[in-house]
């Protein structure tokens, strides 16, 4: 990577991940999961490799047991925490699922989570999941040790036309803080082996000159699902902001190549207005039905309005 007055470098990360499945009877499965997870930069000035003789530890990121009755599902162990405002984040609890007619109850308590933008904390969460007619809803609500969040999430999908509505929210439980939001609008419509897409996003202004404290993803790397971030975009850093994407992709003699543009303006950030923009161009080659090769390359430019600096 390259950036601005830094000393240019190269950076290979290996992140492999097994999960092994077993069943224990015909109501008990088993489920555990293991990671290695690896960072290697090279400084060319140097040409010294920090991490060359380095090996990635590897660490256990799932053990639980899944019961499934015909009254509800529980999952009993450390899991992925499954909501909105988390994206790979692990940690032990208990997961229940009860279907009640035309829609499911989820309850959920986590302990232990250590990571992301609210760090240490247990976690408790209820939802409500149902599917009426052509649409998807989605109702989440969680209280952290130090935060409440909560997202509503509506899918549809008509023919070839796909609508999603996302909004969510999180508030700090310190005297004094702001509720910061993030709402979103993405569309997209399939023909043939083409499918184009069309997204609105936007922040909220918490009426005061501090910046963005935390936003509404709790993660580390920007990929929960309340998030509208592109490759270099993270469109929840930013305070008062508001961004559009257009897009679209399509499949070429077993590959998928897309891309997408995003143009993005935050009118508060510590004071001061920043306008930016990302074109990125993908590709995924399928060699075989299970082994895929991905690739993307991404262009950011940014100004600061204020000052006219890029």
């Amino acid at each position: 990577y390259k950036n601005a007055a830094v000393t240019d470098a190269n950076q290979w990360e290996y992140d492999v991940d097994a999960t092994f499945t077993t069943k224990v009877n015909d109501m008990v499965t088993s489920t555990v999961g293991f990671q290695a997870d690896n960072d290697i930069s090279v400084d060319n000035t140097e040409t010294t490799d920090t991490n060359a003789k380095g090996t990635a530890g590897v660490s256990l990121t799932k053990a639980y047991f899944t019961i499934k009755t015909s009254a509800a599902t529980a999952m009993v162990g450390k899991q992925k925490i499954g909501t909105p405002f988390y994206d790979d984040e692990r940690a032990d609890g208990l997961v229940a699922l009860v279907p009640a007619g035309p829609v499911t109850l989820a309850a959920a308590h986590f302990t232990g989570a250590n990571s992301g933008a609210l760090g240490a904390e247990d976690i408790n969460a209820v939802a409500l999941l149902g599917k009426f007619g052509p649409a998807s809803v989605a109702a989440w609500y969680i209280d952290a040790n130090v935060a409440n969040a909560y997202s509503v999430n509506v899918k549809a999908k008509v023919g070839p036309a796909s609508v999603e509505f996302n909004h969510a929210a999180a508030e700090l439980d310190a005297a004094g803080s702001k509720s910061e939001t993030l709402t979103k609008l993405v569309a997209s419509v399939k023909a043939g082996p083409a499918t184009v897409v069309a997204a609105y996003a936007m922040t909220n202004d918490k009426d005061g000159s501090t910046a963005r404290a935390h936003g509404v993803d709790m993660t580390g790397d920007h990929d929960a699902k309340a998030n509208f971030a592109g490759k270099v975009i993270h469109l929840d850093d930013l305070d008062d902001a508001k961004a559009w994407l257009i897009g679209g992709s399509m499949k070429v003699a077993g590959a998928t190549v897309g891309a997408h543009y995003i143009s993005a303006t935050s009118d508060k950030t510590t004071g001061s207005n920043t306008d930016a923009t990302e074109l990125a161009v993908t590709a995924k080659y399928s060699m075989s039905k299970n082994f895929s090769v991905n690739a993307y390359m991404a262009k950011y430019d940014a100004e600061n309005a204020t000052t006219g600096a890029t």
